[in-house]
């Protein structure tokens, strides 16, 4: 829990802003951001009423960036996710259940799973079985 009251320096120490990193291997993260007081004691600090996730090595926190997001509606993200909690080896062993359907797909793994990704020369989808237009140059 952060509480938020000014912004003072452009360092989150936790009061003003809080920062977490999600451990590798969660399944589920939930982000709640309310206000127990209708922001009633809140002073000049519109950083408030934003959450959002980023990568932590293409961030840097500042003051000035969590004031400029009053006019952003919208903010770009980036998941990393895996299918299931086995290897690529024992996952294509089951056809029904295997994540990567194009013969034009890799399979790689991950510490806890799998993911599938285009075939060098190749884009599309490679969790569809015809999720490939052509290859490209």
């Amino acid at each position: 829990m952060s509480t938020c009251n000014s912004i003072d320096d452009d360092t989150c120490s936790g009061v003003g802003c809080c920062m977490t990193s999600i451990p590798n291997g969660a399944w589920n993260v939930t982000i709640t951001l309310r206000s127990y007081y209708n922001h009633t004691y809140v002073k000049d600090n519109p950083s408030c009423s934003y959450a959002f996730v980023v990568q932590e090595a293409n961030f840097s926190y500042s003051k000035n960036y969590l004031r400029s997001l009053e006019d952003n509606e919208e903010l770009p993200l980036v998941l990393d996710w895996v299918i299931g909690e086995e290897t690529c080896e024992i996952a294509k062993t089951n056809s029904t259940t295997y994540g990567c359907k194009s013969n034009n797909s890799d399979c790689l793994e991950n510490s806890i799973g799998y993911r599938c990704s285009c075939m060098q020369g190749y884009d599309g989808n490679p969790y569809l079985k015809d999720g490939y237009q052509g290859m490209y140059m």
